[in-house]
């Protein structure tokens, strides 16, 4: 029978622990006992060598569960800290017969218990076996119907469905690539036309009378306009002839006013424009 077991090691201690003999111990539970800071190392000694298995702290790890188990020989453990811990756990016995006793008195329990004897010459369990039932199963038509069903003729009728529509994809492609193509060329043949014409209005635009582009010119004199004339002459003033692209990234256009270049054409009394240089008129 299993039989408790525990020891208290003091901070630093060492010690061994001697084991019945055919019993195993297992260490079940360790605990710091009146817990301090710092923290606590168990060790156990097997064969000559140590080995660290838990670590404990207070207010953090007091307490842990084990389950390691130690042969006959007899571990030692190590405290290896500053705080005194109880070691808790069971001695079991060891049974290399188990297994042969346990046939054993199966063989016995079976030989004594009446019941089992009633059991074996039971007239049911004979009676389950010659039952007509159990016969009947093999010879039932239904199961014939089933064995006979032809399940596998639907599957057939699938696959060859599936090749036919596979074999029709590609003409059903085919066949929509080429509309896609003359729906194509009628678009190309219909904007043809019209690029043509749009190319025929250009130069008549570009050679439009210049009445229009003096109509749109800085002189229509809204307010944006002349307040840009303005930032280009007073940067002018402050800074000397300017680069043209310098002057329109220092000076921003507002929106809706024309591009620098025909505000410079068109305020000449202003402006003195040499190649792509800019300065005031003197």
């Amino acid at each position: 029978a299993m039989s408790f077991w525990g020891i208290a090691l003091k901070a630093g201690q060492k010690q061994q622990v001697e084991v019945p003999e055919a019993n195993v111990l297992h260490l079940s539970q360790v605990c710091l006992h009146e817990p301090k800071s710092g923290k606590t190392y168990l060790q156990v000694g097997v064969d000559g060598t140590n080995y660290t298995f838990c670590c404990l702290e207070k207010d953090k790890i007091e307490h842990q569960s084990l389950d390691l188990f130690f042969g006959p020989k007899g571990p030692t453990f190590v405290n290896k800290g500053s705080n005194e811990v109880h070691m808790s756990g069971y001695f079991e016995p060891v049974d290399d017969d188990g297994e042969d006793s346990e046939e054993e008195a199966g063989k016995a329990g079976v030989k004594a218990s009446p019941k089992a004897v009633a059991a074996k010459a039971s007239p049911k369990v004979e009676t389950k076996k010659a039952s007509p039932k159990v016969e009947a199963k093999p010879a039932s038509p239904k199961a014939e119907v089933k064995k006979a069903s032809p399940k596998v003729e639907p599957k057939k009728e699938s696959e060859e469905l599936e090749k036919s529509e596979e074999e029709a994809a590609p003409a059903a492609k085919k066949k929509a690539a080429l509309a896609e193509l003359a729906k194509r060329k009628a678009a190309e043949q219909t904007s043809a036309p019209t690029k043509k014409a749009k190319t025929e209005a250009a130069p008549k635009a570009a050679a439009a009378s210049p009445k229009a582009a003096t109509a749109a010119s800085p002189e229509a004199g809204s307010s944006k306009d002349a307040e840009y004339v303005q930032q280009l002459v007073t940067y002018l003033k402050a800074n000397g002839k300017q680069k043209m692209s310098d002057l329109g990234t220092k000076v921003k256009r507002p929106p809706g006013v024309p591009k620098m270049r025909n505000v410079l054409d068109a305020h000449k009394d202003k402006f003195v424009v040499t190649g792509d240089t800019v300065d005031l008129k003197k």
